[in-house]
């Protein structure tokens, strides 16, 4: 039983994995703006920030925490819009393509690999199955445990903020080619 129990608490390690080599070679080669990916991808991963954040004032995390949340998150989209080197051009058959965020990937996929290996040092493989109750009877035993939540969540919040703030730059961008005007940027 303790064996099938260690192959599923791979799956987590094996999605970051497969994520993040699909974002590297993405932001060194280029490839495709799909309007409805990045749309869907924003959606999702708002939805996923969402979650750990929640979660988070559920087991601990006191809720003063909020406006620093909120500024974190925000700082790092504003900062991946207006500043992460992206390059964008028009494929043969008038596809528009980008390429360029290698930096702020690699922060994303930190991020994940962060938040899966603090869950697995501190909370143990059993951690993605865990229900509520249970992390708060780990966060009040032990509080270093509340501290590493504390850390992988300003990991999400800016692993969030970095996905949302390229995603609305690709978009703006791509809406400017759709009209065929060149990027300012």
């Amino acid at each position: 039983m303790s064996s099938s129990f260690d192959l599923i608490s791979l799956i987590p390690i094996i999605v970051t994995a497969l994520v993040a080599i699909l974002k590297i070679r993405k932001a060194h080669e280029g490839s495709k703006v799909n309007r409805t990916v990045l749309i869907v991808t924003s959606i999702v991963f708002s939805i996923f920030v969402s979650y750990f954040i929640l979660n988070s004032f559920l087991i601990g995390i006191p809720v003063l925490f909020l406006p620093i949340f909120i500024i974190l998150f925000i700082g790092a989209e504003f900062l991946t819009y207006n500043y992460v080197k992206m390059s964008f051009w028009r494929g043969s058959n008038g596809s528009i393509y980008s390429k360029g965020g290698l930096y702020s990937q690699i922060v994303f996929i930190t991020s994940l690999v962060l938040r899966i290996s603090v869950s697995i040092i501190f909370l143990g493989t059993a951690s993605f199955y865990q229900h509520v109750e249970e992390y708060v009877k780990l966060v009040n035993d032990t509080p270093i445990i509340l501290i590493a939540i504390l850390v992988t969540n300003v990991s999400i919040l800016i692993s969030g903020g970095i996905v949302i703030g390229s995603n609305r730059r690709l978009l703006r961008q791509y809406n400017l080619f759709k009209k065929r005007i060149e990027p300012t940027k």
